[in-house]
């Protein structure tokens, strides 16, 4: 008698976890399921929300898969152009979210992907597998997106390149969320032609990094419509606020640092900019074979190259939209709208 308890034990022993584990899958498929039943209806009130809103979204076929693991919405031929800003076309769009975390997104978009500006001029990007965009998020709104391009040519204002590891991370400021915070860096761009202003830069910028702030921002966005035609306007006529805190470029014989921290007023820029200049000997040299080593462009480089020893930055004032040395005005900011 004893012993036939024991037996029973132990078989219900053996039953009990993997009756467990059936019941925690078959309650994570219904959670799966409904939460997928909630995305997709959450996707078809945008679309037709943005539709009533006057923007063209159109799509050949969407599906919602990556059970288990994931919500992957695949999107076939997707074409978004919200109104009056510009119009984005791509061959596929594959957005992916864990189940687990609702307040993250990646997204993809392999193949040609084609942006048409306000004025008809058209850019491309083809993107492969690796390529992703992200977004996150939390109850006071984005929080933070990125984009991630390994080597990918591009076409921009009728301009070949190509990129190679090219990433920018965007940001609102978490003490003022009307600020973005903008980060760029790319491990090379190849240029199919030389600029025809400074055809001695050559067709390769190297490795560049920039860091900046644009202050009162999002206000500016919004009242421009997000499109970026007029956003530039909008931030001066705004009085927006712009500071470079880093900015390096190495252009060929060209390796320049930037600081900039300015702030328009009545359309004009008020503030400092601060200019370093390293491997001064092989733009020296650059400038030289070009013919462009003048006496002004002579003077400026050793102002330049004495005041940015050690990994300085030479400042300079800068005086509604001109830029001063020793009181002269010698650059003129090309702002728009003032």
């Amino acid at each position: 008698m004893g012993n036939s308890t024991r037996k029973r034990k132990s078989r219900w022993g053996l039953f009990l976890p993997v009756t467990l584990f059936a019941l925690l899958v078959a309650a994570y498929t219904a959670y799966w399921v409904i939460a997928r039943n909630v995305l997709n209806e959450n996707v078809d009130t945008w679309v037709a929300t943005e539709r009533a809103g006057g923007a063209v979204v159109e799509f050949s076929s969407k599906k919602m898969s990556g059970y288990p693991f994931l919500f992957e919405l695949t999107i076939d031929d997707p074409v978004y152009q919200p109104n009056s800003v510009e119009r984005w076309e791509g061959k596929r769009m594959i957005a992916s979210m864990q189940p687990w975390n609702w307040n993250h997104i990646i997204v993809r978009s392999p193949g040609t992907n084609r942006v048409t500006d306000a004025s008809g001029i058209r850019h491309t990007v083809d993107l492969d597998d690796k390529a992703a965009g992200s977004v996150s998020w939390d109850e006071t709104g984005i929080r933070r997106a990125g984009l991630m391009i390994h080597d990918a040519p591009a076409l921009v204002d009728g301009a070949a390149m190509q990129l190679k590891e090219f990433s920018v991370n965007l940001s609102p400021r978490p003490e003022s969320r009307d600020d973005l915070m903008v980060a760029v860096q790319w491990n090379q761009i190849e240029l199919q032609e030389a600029p025809l202003f400074a055809p001695w830069l050559g067709t390769e910028i190297g490795p560049s990094r920039f860091v900046g702030e644009v202050r009162g921002f999002f206000p500016a966005l919004r009242v421009s419509g997000a499109n970026t035609r007029s956003l530039a306007n909008t931030l001066i006529r705004q009085d927006a606020e712009l500071e470079v805190a880093q900015f390096l470029i190495d252009w060929g014989p060209l390796d320049l640092g930037l600081q900039l921290d300015a702030a328009f007023t009545g359309g004009k820029a008020n503030g400092k900019v601060g200019v370093r200049l390293e491997n001064t000997d092989d733009l020296r040299s650059a400038l030289q074979t070009e013919g462009a080593y003048d006496l002004p462009t002579q003077a400026a480089l050793s102002v330049i190259e004495s005041g940015s020893k050690d990994g300085k930055f030479f400042t300079l004032p800068i005086k509604e939209n001109g830029v001063y040395v020793m009181g002269q005005r010698v650059v003129e900011l090309p702002i728009a709208g003032h």
